[in-house]
């Protein structure tokens, strides 16, 4: 479980526990979230392909769940965090004899804003509006790319918004949370919401 101590890493991490799976939880730091597994403390995005290669074959990993990521504040960030920790980690499969299936975790924000009541399905071409979003597709398309060649064995999924315990600040939800924690009758919630509507779902959602 590449993100491991994340909102999402946490709670998929939890679900694939309960069903027998033993999960090698990864992650820049450690803690209580991951006292129950076994824990190595890197950065997908900085260590040597190579090295991440030793690692999963070490522990014999069948499958590697990515649900790293994040909201940046400037395109540097996003790159590093969507994009070139995608690279690394692609290529330290491909170094692998026995290579593991990668499930990696994309964004609904890829495709862009979708006009009402359309639904969709992966049939829609993306159109990503926001550096989130396009860097996300950048990282997503280089998993599809490399299925496709043969590289690796792969799969995207787009999740929609997430919800849940321990949501980062850095979205709507996880802002909203934290302003009601900070307010007192001194300082209200003040909020301006936009027209655009969104998908949810919990995080903890089986």
């Amino acid at each position: 479980m590449l993100g491991a101590t994340g909102c999402v890493g946490r709670c998929v991490s939890a679900a694939l526990a309960r069903e027998g799976h033993e999960v090698l939880a990864v992650a820049r730091r450690g803690g209580p979230a991951v006292a129950d597994y076994l824990f190595a403390g890197l950065d997908v995005a900085a260590v040597p392909p190579a090295e991440l290669a030793r690692l999963l074959t070490g522990h014999r990993v069948r499958a590697v769940v990515n649900v790293t990521g994040g909201w940046g504040t400037t395109e540097e960030e996003m790159r590093y965090a969507h994009i070139t920790l995608v690279d690394r980690l692609l290529r330290a499969l491909t170094l692998m004899d026995d290579r593991p299936r990668l499930v990696h975790v994309g964004s609904i924000h890829e495709y862009g804003p979708v006009p009402e009541p359309l639904s969709i399905g992966e049939d829609l071409p993306p159109r990503p509006a926001t550096m989130y979003a396009r860097t996300k597709l950048a990282g997503s398309e280089l998993v599809l790319d490399a299925a496709s060649t043969g590289r690796v064995d792969a799969l995207v999924l787009r999740a929609v918004n997430v919800c849940g315990p321990r949501t980062t600040r850095a979205s709507f939800l996880g802002a909203v949370a934290g302003m009601l924690r900070a307010a007192d009758a001194a300082n209200p919630v003040t909020l301006r919401v936009a027209d655009a509507r969104r998908d949810f779902v919990d995080v903890r959602d089986p």
